[in-house]
């Protein structure tokens, strides 16, 4: 008698055992299914405009945050994203906000006029602007003083980018 009470108890801890520990497998997998269902890649954004953008992280459950400051790309027009923060194809959670920083497009330069200036107030003036002497050449005249500006290419008041 006492051997079936032992049996029978010993059976009935397996028999709990063996429903815990499928209720554990499934709820660890149920768990782990939800959690992926709620991942996203995060879509290129760069070269789009904001609306675009947000239309864009709609559809994937993602919200849109505009950086105020904007930032200069030689590549990317203005008005365009031209960087975003997570990466693209990064892995990321459905409701989380995507930053991202609008292109003011290229730099634009006007070019000084310095016909009649000195050669090296001709290329400090250059540098204070950020542009770069490419060439120069050097004319013999009676008509300038030595080391005097006379000509030069680009044009005064033309537009140049970077």
């Amino acid at each position: 008698m006492p051997f079936k009470r032992l049996w029978s108890a010993g059976r009935l801890f397996a028999i709990t055992a063996c429903l815990i520990a499928t209720y554990l497998i499934f709820a660890v997998t149920a768990m782990r299914v939800a959690l992926r269902v709620r991942e996203v890649p995060v879509p290129d954004l760069r070269n789009r405009t904001v609306a675009e953008a947000t239309a864009a992280l709609q559809e994937d459950g993602l919200a849109l945050n505009v950086d105020e400051s904007k930032r200069l790309d030689p590549k990317i027009p203005a008005g365009r994203i031209a960087l975003q923060e997570p990466a693209p194809g990064t892995i990321t959670r459905r409701q989380r906000s995507i930053r991202v920083w609008v292109s003011q497009g290229p730099r634009i330069t006007i070019i000084p006029a310095l016909t009649g200036e000195s050669e090296r107030a001709a290329q400090l003036r250059l540098q204070q602007d950020g542009l770069l002497v490419t060439s120069l050449a050097e004319v013999r005249s009676s008509d300038f003083p030595s080391g005097t500006v006379i000509a030069q290419d680009p044009p005064a008041t033309a537009r140049g980018t970077e």
